[in-house]
């Protein structure tokens, strides 16, 4: 409700009041969440699902997540994902997704200035950079993996000692174990300067490929969170996943916080079977690595939940016009550099690469090859005043016609004008996304811009053709939910439980099928698993298209347009016992948001089911 309060015409003082409220009602809900949760884990009834994702996804939805947050105090994140990391996977999203938003919570916190880097690669199940605790049975299982893959090597441990004197988590500089060849995985990345953010490091981590299928059902993707901030004192490193336990008492005091958080992503990271360590110094921030063990497969019965998946592709990805055009990237950074040309790369760019303005105006003049059709500067790899000089020198050159981008964290009124005023044909601001950065270049370089992926909040058009369906018992609930996407200018329809939802789609005219459901569980008479499985059997019976994914066992996208879609239909729950998150899907729902609903995770919802659901109609082809 404060949510939509703030849309409202308030004075400067009564907004400050209903920020207070809503913040101090959102510390309330994580503080109850986050022991629910872990009260559950402990029992062994909280779930972790099997069902197809997709990671880049999933990161550019956490940047959004906090993108104010950064933006007030002037800090970067960004995210890197290896080219290695299929668009698809199968695992978890919203438990990774809570573990997500919980350590780069803490790295904004914790972070006065500077940077968030988050950075995922993928590495053979059996090369961990880390293994806590490791038992006897574990490590003659990494015995017998050495003995039939020779991939890896068990060093430091006499096979003969007492293995239950092994504790704790080890790393790889401990020697429990190491990989003997360096192309089991890529190398960490870092934005802090050092070996780990040098060019011969990024080049590796470009450069790197696997050598083949080496025959697994799974492999294990590793996530890293590095931030700048205050860092950890090392006495403390070891008690910090430990429930209700910050570094120190003044951390409560200045910054807040009841140190459940951690704990909590400790549990559910070892729920699939992966584990969490920390490296920091204090004053020189800190990095927390987390690693999931991920099949490469799904069963036959996600290939329904992956066909729909697959309908919310990214639509920037789908522009082929900036495919095969030529692209300089200046930043003296190479982590940084590498973060814009992932981007870059998946979209098909030809790239090359600058440190300084010299190298810059050197690769330009040198003209070997295909022209190069756009420059893009990173404002923070540079000074002010050279970025400024680039751009200049640019437009005074034979090169003038060439578009200039400046990459950069949002910078105020008079910056801005003045590097539009220097020649800065776009300025793309961070935290950067693939969709963001290509609408960018296709608009200098003078293309419309169609179907963009994100809009503001602010919106009242984002939804104005669609109808949407709210089923909840709650009067309460129902109101809430029908204003907030009343604001993006939603037809909104609610009924008060399943039977009367049933009804509500049967009765409408194709034409004038809702776009979307959002379904409660919990409801007397009948629950929304129930009126799910209902509504399916109806759409089976009225629509060939939907018949035949009843039978599928190949591409979704074979499947002909008929005049009934399928409808997404999202659970809203507050439940997260065992088997709940499972049902949703086995009924038949597409996706879950918790309750209470928040304002920016059902925009990006919307956005998901929606606007790209409309981009990629039947019979497009998914990139």
């Amino acid at each position: 409700m404060t949510n939509l309060l703030m849309g409202t015409d308030l004075t400067p003082q009564q907004l400050e009041y209903v920020k207070i409220a809503q913040a101090s009602g959102n510390a309330l809900v994580a503080l109850i969440s986050d022991v629910l949760d872990l009260s559950k884990i402990e029992a062994g009834r909280m779930e972790i699902e099997t069902v197809p994702f997709d990671m880049r996804e999933e990161l550019d939805n956490i940047l959004s997540l906090f993108e104010e947050k950064v933006h007030q105090k002037k800090l970067e994140i960004s995210a890197l994902v290896h080219d290695s990391v299929p668009q698809w996977m199968y695992g978890d999203p919203g438990r990774l997704r809570q573990v997500l938003i919980n350590l780069v919570g803490n790295a904004i916190k914790f972070t006065k200035q500077g940077h968030i880097f988050l950075c995922v690669r993928l590495v053979d199940p059996f090369f961990y950079e880390t293994i806590s605790p490791p038992t006897s049975e574990q490590f003659f299982d990494l015995v017998d993996i050495k003995r039939k893959h020779s991939i890896v090597e068990v060093e430091g441990v006499d096979s003969q000692q007492d293995q239950t004197s092994l504790k704790g988590a080890i790393a790889v500089r401990s020697s429990l174990f190491r990989a003997r060849h360096q192309h089991m995985a890529p190398p960490r990345l870092s934005m802090k300067p050092g070996p780990l953010s040098s060019s011969s490091c990024v080049a590796e981590w470009r450069n790197w490929k696997p050598i083949g299928d080496l025959g697994f059902d799974e492999v294990t993707c590793v996530i890293s969170i590095e931030d700048s901030g205050i860092g950890i004192p090392k006495f403390m490193q070891s008690r910090l996943f430990e429930p209700f336990v910050q570094a120190d008492s003044s951390t409560s005091r200045e910054y807040g916080g009841t140190g459940i958080g951690l704990s909590i992503c400790q549990k559910l990271v070892r729920l699939t079977r992966g584990d969490i360590i920390v490296e920091s110094e204090p004053g020189e921030g800190s990095v927390f690595k987390f690693s999931q063990v991920l099949p490469t497969s799904g069963q036959r019965g996600d290939l329904q939940k992956l066909a729909f998946a697959m309908k919310r592709t990214p639509s920037g990805l789908q522009d082929e016009r900036v495919s095969g055009i030529k692209v300089l990237l200046v930043d003296a950074n190479p982590v940084r550099q590498e973060v814009a040309a992932t981007y870059l790369r998946r979209v098909g760019a030809l790239i090359e690469y600058a440190e300084d303005a010299r190298i810059a105006l050197e690769l330009l003049a040198r003209n070997d090859g295909p022209p190069f059709q756009a420059v893009i500067v990173d404002l923070q790899g540079m000074d002010h005043n050279s970025s400024i000089r680039l751009v200049q020198r640019l437009k005074e050159s034979t090169f003038k016609r060439i578009p200039v981008l400046a990459l950069s964290i949002p910078p105020d009124s008079s910056l801005q004008s003045e590097l539009h005023e220097a020649g800065y044909l776009h300025i793309v601001h961070k935290p950067l996304r693939c969709t963001t950065l290509i609408a960018g270049l296709i608009q200098s370089l003078g293309m419309q811009v169609t179907n963009p992926s994100r809009k503001q909040n602010t919106n009242a058009e984002m939804l104005s053709n669609k109808r949407l369906l709210v089923v909840d018992d709650n009067m309460v609930n129902r109101r809430v939910a029908s204003s907030m996407l009343q604001r993006y200018g939603a037809t909104v329809v609610t009924v008060n439980g399943g039977n009367q939802a049933i009804n509500a789609v049967r009765n409408q005219p194709p034409e004038k099928q809702f776009d979307m459901i959002l379904m409660d569980i919990q409801m007397p008479e009948m629950d929304g698993y129930e009126a799910t499985r209902l509504i399916r059997k109806w759409e089976v019976d009225k629509c060939e298209q939907c018949r035949a994914l009843e039978k599928i066992e190949y591409d979704y996208e074979e499947i002909k347009e008929c005049s009934h879609h399928r409808i997404p239909i999202v659970a809203v729950t507050a439940d997260v016992m065992k088997g709940t998150h499972e049902m949703c899907f086995s009924a038949g729902m597409d996706d879950y948001i918790p309750k209470p609903l928040d304002q920016k995770q059902l925009q990006l919802l919307l956005e998901r089911f929606l606007e790209r659901r409309l981009v990629n109609a039947p019979g497009s082809s998914a990139k």
